[in-house]
């Protein structure tokens, strides 16, 4: 039996093992790491001015996103 052949096989499927590993799951949480503290930073700071507008009516805006939604998916049905 070949031993050197064994352990060469040995070694690179437990190498790739460890590269699936490494690439499924270091690398998601090192991007989300980095997702929260590059946008933790940037936004961090207006979370007082987002909570101002709240409270003075400013989130009207935040509905036009699904109105135009559904209108433009009332018009697509009418043109079907």
């Amino acid at each position: 039996m070949n031993f050197h052949a064994i352990k060469a096989i040995y070694r690179f499927e437990m190498a790739r093992m460890f590269r699936t590993v490494v690439q499924s799951i270091v690398a998601p949480v090192l991007s989300t790491s980095l997702y929260f503290v590059i946008f933790g930073a940037a936004i961090g700071s207006r979370i007082t001015e987002i909570e101002r507008c709240r409270e003075n009516g400013c989130n009207d805006t935040l509905h036009n996103g699904p109105n135009m939604r559904a209108i433009s998916k009332r018009y697509m049905a009418l043109m079907a």
